[in-house]
């Protein structure tokens, strides 16, 4: 089975992994997903492209505390669940998890509490309206 970006990955890969069934994704971030070592398969791992830019940019400038604005769908938050608490605690920086519903129009009061509780950089995934919305709330 071959995945491009799925935001049921993790879940369409437990019943095809138990069943013997290999796997391949473009790119996935599931903790169970990514420890298997003999029927699954990731071409790109996202783990660099959702922490790095704000890692490198805490240590350049000295920043302490990250919010991460995620759309609230599986395959988005799912690195936060796994991998994100190891990876941001070795870098020494706190951080926020901000998760928000698809379609969101106004993100402003979230963005607010975001400038308000001080945080330093601010990592926005999802897709293009999203993002949008996002950054104009934090204006």
């Amino acid at each position: 089975m071959v995945f491009s970006n799925s935001g049921v990955g993790d879940s369409a890969w437990e019943p095809l992994h138990s069943a013997g069934i290999p796997t391949m994704f473009f790119q996935t971030s599931g903790d169970a997903v990514t420890r298997d070592p003999r029927s699954t398969f990731t071409l790109v791992n996202p783990l660099p492209a959702v922490f790095g830019p704000p890692l490198s940019i805490a240590e350049s400038k000295g920043g302490t505390r990250v919010a991460f604005v995620v759309i609230d769908v599986p395959v988005a938050v799912a690195a936060f669940e796994s991998n994100g608490p190891e990876i941001l605690e070795r870098a020494g920086l706190d951080y926020d998890l901000v998760r928000i519903p698809p379609g969101t129009p106004d993100m402003t009061p979230q963005m607010r509490e975001i400038v308000e509780n001080g945080t330093d950089i601010v990592q926005v995934l999802g897709y293009d309206a999203f993002c949008i919305a996002a950054y104009k709330g934090l204006e």
